[in-house]
Formats: C-alpha cells, structure tokens, sequence
C-alpha cells in the first residue's frame, strides 16, 4: 500500500527567529529591506530540513490515508501469549506507523465502513504509542480493525498532530479575586527569554470548558472581571528546535541570500560537517514509507 500523508495546517513559528537570520546574512538589524526576503528564506530552510529529515520540527495537523486497515480479525486482537512466537508477525503487522515523527496525538480515525458511509472509530477501540518513532496505532485487548469498503482507495483517514520539538502545556491558572484579573502562562519567561519559542495560539478556557476571551502581553493574559477568583485553562504548544537544526538552517539560508541565481560559472565546494552532517543525528528512517 503506497504511503499517502499530507499537511493540512503550517506551523504557528519558525525555528529561527529573523534577526538569528539577518546576523547569519551579516545584515544590518535596522535594515529593514530584505526582511521579506529572509523570511522566506527561513521558510524554505525549514522544509528543506523537515524533508531532509523526514521529520516535523514544530505541530502541525496532518493526514495519513490507507487504502484499508491492516489485517482485520473476527475475534479481537492476537492472545498476549502468542504475540511473540507463533503468531508475532501478525501481531506487529496490525500495528499502523505514522510518518513525519513524533506523534502529539491523534484526532479522529475515519473509515468508509461496507455500507459506504463515512465512520469515525470509537478512540476507546484503539491505543496509540507516541513514545515510539514511528508512533504506533495497535487496536485496544478485545477489538479489531473494522473492515472496509472494499477497492476504494484511501478509505481510511487518520488526522494527527505531529511535532519532534514542542509539547503541550495545559496551565491551570487562578485568576486573582482582588486587583488586575490577570494570570501568566508558566512558560512566559522561557518565551520572552528567547530560550523556547511559543509555537501555537493560546486557546483559554473556563471550568466548563467554555472559551475565555483575553488579551495577551508577553504570557501574561489579562481577562474579563467577572472571571476573578476562577481557574482557568490555558493550552498552548512550546518548544525549540535542536542547534544543530538551527545551525543547518543558517548555513541554508545564509547561502540562498548570497547565491540567488540557479547556476554559477565555478560551482561553489561543499565544505565539511555542513547540512547534511548537521542534520544526521536527527534524521528518521522511514521504516520502507
């Protein structure tokens, strides 16, 4: 079965902020004139690496599509006892790897079930390994892969969130009952130091889970009154990226910016430990995909 996978959302940051750039260019930081320029290039870095590396730096949602599932049984899924003798084969064999490592979490599983009509598998049916790389995706003691319609391509869709260098934080935050109604995110002063990158939105909410509007300055987000003396939930992604990734990207996007045309009269010479060394030690094996 062919792999099939695809972004469906970029990421909220970069690696590499613009000013790391414009040094590495040795451009002025009050010389605003080709700003645009190496942001672009600090993008086009980025999935040079992603690619190279056959990995996601920060989250982005993204889809996997097979054809159907792996090996589906009637009676559940292999005894535990014979998983590594007789029948180990088939048991690793129902296993589904997802690319682009790591694995955050898994949204939903789709399928097209035999009567044709779009299914989305019960999570409680299911269990997913995101301390692997690849992540693994094994059918719960007692369930099975559900069979599909049969010769309709990509008729299985896992929608998942990948990302190698971030995580999630979920703060709970009690706003004060007296002065400004006010709370900061725990990783504020990591993000304003510069040593982690925030790497998504913060989405606030309430005890019911109900969102809470607010106005963020530097972590500290400031919000309603009527909200004094409650605990909220802030959720968010940080992270950031290895140096050698951030090292591979300059050297890119230092090169593209003195280098703009597609061929030169006296090919340049690769010089040692470069790109491909720096980035060596992050590189995934795509397991075949």
């Amino acid at each position: 079965m062919p792999l099939s996978y695809k972004e469906t959302s970029q990421p909220f940051a970069e690696p590499l902020t613009l000013s790391q750039a414009k040094a590495q260019c040795v451009v002025d930081s009050g010389n605003s004139t080709d700003d645009a320029l190496i942001a672009a290039l600090i993008a086009a870095a980025r999935h040079y690496v992603e690619k190279h590396m056959n990995r996601a730096i920060f989250n982005r949602s993204m889809q996997l599509f097979l054809d159907f599932f792996p090996f589906p049984v009637y009676d559940g899924t292999v005894n535990p006892n014979d998983r590594h003798c007789l029948y180990g084969y088939f048991w690793h064999a129902l296993a589904i790897r997802l690319p682009k490592p790591r694995c955050l979490s898994v949204e939903s599983i789709q399928y097209i079930n035999l009567s044709g009509a779009w299914v989305t598998l019960d999570p409680a049916t299911y269990f997913l390994d995101v301390n692997s790389e690849p992540a693994r995706i094994v059918p719960n003691p007692g369930f099975y892969w559900p069979y599909t319609r049969s010769w309709l391509p990509n008729s299985v869709i896992i929608s998942f969130t990948a990302g190698s260098y971030d995580r999630k934080f979920a703060d709970a935050l009690m706003v004060p009952s007296t002065g400004a109604p006010a709370v900061t995110i725990s990783q504020a002063d990591a993000i304003n130091a510069g040593t982690v990158l925030q790497t998504s939105a913060i989405a606030l909410a309430d005890a019911a889970g109900n969102p809470v509007a607010f106005t963020d300055v530097a972590g500290t987000l400031t919000v309603a009154g009527a909200y004094a003396g409650q605990t909220l939930t802030a959720t968010y992604y940080a992270g950031s990226a290895p140096q050698t990734i951030c090292q591979a990207m300059l050297l890119l996007i230092s090169y593209w910016y003195n280098h703009r045309d597609a061929a030169e009269v006296s090919p340049p010479k690769s010089i040692d430990f470069a790109v491909e060394a720096l980035l060596s030690g992050e590189t995934f094996d795509t397991f075949g995909f």
